[in-house]
């Protein structure tokens, strides 16, 4: 199954504070699927919140893989800002949905996100906008 996964900074603070604070996280993701074996479909990186498309081989994968990712990046941000001690680089544990639950609520004209983000993901996944108004679906639907 392919997941949609995202994480925010605590406080909106920024993640990301250059290049190289985004190559860094890169190469954590890279070194995160040495040890466990993780496809990663894509990515957006913004200054204080990253997205990834995944594509675990087994099952639990996921949680182990961003486990790593997370923790690994947490500890790099602190040694690199110096703020060792001083709280919550993560806003929570990571967000994980299932993109056959994205398409479908598209499908159904329950976008999640803006309307630029529905309309990129409608021509990746090759998807129509159903103008049915949301609420419960049809019978055989």
């Amino acid at each position: 199954m392919v997941y949609h996964v995202l994480n925010r900074a605590n406080v909106r603070s920024r993640l990301f504070r250059g290049p190289a604070h985004y190559q860094e996280f890169l190469s954590i993701l890279e070194e995160s699927s040495k040890f466990v074996p993780l496809r990663i479909l894509a990515y957006g990186l913004m200054p204080n919140h990253w997205h990834l498309v995944l594509y675990p081989r087994a099952d639990g994968d996921l949680v182990k893989s961003l486990q790593r990712v997370t923790l690994n990046h947490t500890q790099r941000y602190h040694a690199k800002t110096r703020t060792v001690e001083s709280g919550h680089v993560y806003q929570g544990r990571y967000k994980s949905l299932l993109v056959e639950k994205i398409r479908y609520a598209i499908q159904r004209s329950r976008p999640y996100g803006s309307d630029k983000w529905v309309s990129n993901a409608v021509g990746k996944f090759g998807l129509k906008i159903t103008m049915r108004n949301p609420g419960r679906p049809k019978k055989g639907s």
